[in-house]
């Protein structure tokens, strides 16, 4: 059994302590018979209280990515390009799903003169996404956010390729290891996380 995340009953979405208490018990059995369980991090393992019981069948093998990127486009189109006028680029990608913190991340991002946040990604949260980013948007000011919707492969690198730095603002365990976090590493962008517990 590859062991990406626990379910993580939410603080923020009551609805997944429901789910949960109907599907530990068929998870709980999985790994009851699963031979070898791969968790992706030390960390993770040692704090994960799902695979407590079968800590003596886990063993770690981290994450990792193909290192040959996808012929990137030329030029992006006009629509995923940043404003001539930012001085620090910033990019966050992911599906657009309570988790995420895109909410903080666009907050934070329209009191900073000279930023522009362009988000990849689509979800269940992008029309309050935007609804958010109209609200923290001072009258006559362009908002500081960008939702971008989906991007193909390529554009995801080219989009890597130019921003300034990457940003994970998730903020629940839920997000066990964001792989686009290596994504950014391989085109050498630092790299701005939520240090969750």
């Amino acid at each position: 059994v590859h062991w990406q995340s626990d379910v993580v009953v939410s603080e923020i979405r009551l609805s997944v302590a429901a789910a949960y208490a109907l599907y530990r018990p068929f998870e709980q059995a999985v790994l009851d018979r699963a031979d070898r369980i791969i968790a992706t991090s030390q960390p993770y393992l040692d704090a994960s209280p799902a695979l407590r019981p079968w800590r003596s069948k886990c063993a770690v093998i981290p994450l990792g990515i193909d290192c040959t990127t996808p012929p990137m486009p030329e030029q992006l189109p006009e629509r995923l390009q940043w404003r001539g006028d930012t001085r620090l680029r910033l990019l966050s990608i992911g599906r657009l799903t309570y988790y995420k913190g895109f909410e903080t991340l666009v907050e934070a991002v329209q009191a900073l003169p000279g930023v522009e946040l362009l988000i990849a990604g689509d979800g269940e949260l992008q029309a309050g996404l935007q609804t958010r980013i109209q609200a923290v948007t001072p009258t006559g000011q362009r908002p500081a956010t960008r939702l971008l919707g989906g991007v193909s492969d390529s554009e995801k690198h080219a989009l890597l390729q130019q921003c300034d730095a990457f940003c994970l603002a998730s903020r629940e365990r839920t997000e066990a290891f964001g792989v686009v976090l290596l994504e950014a590493m391989l085109h050498a962008r630092p790299c701005i996380v939520t240090d969750l517990p």
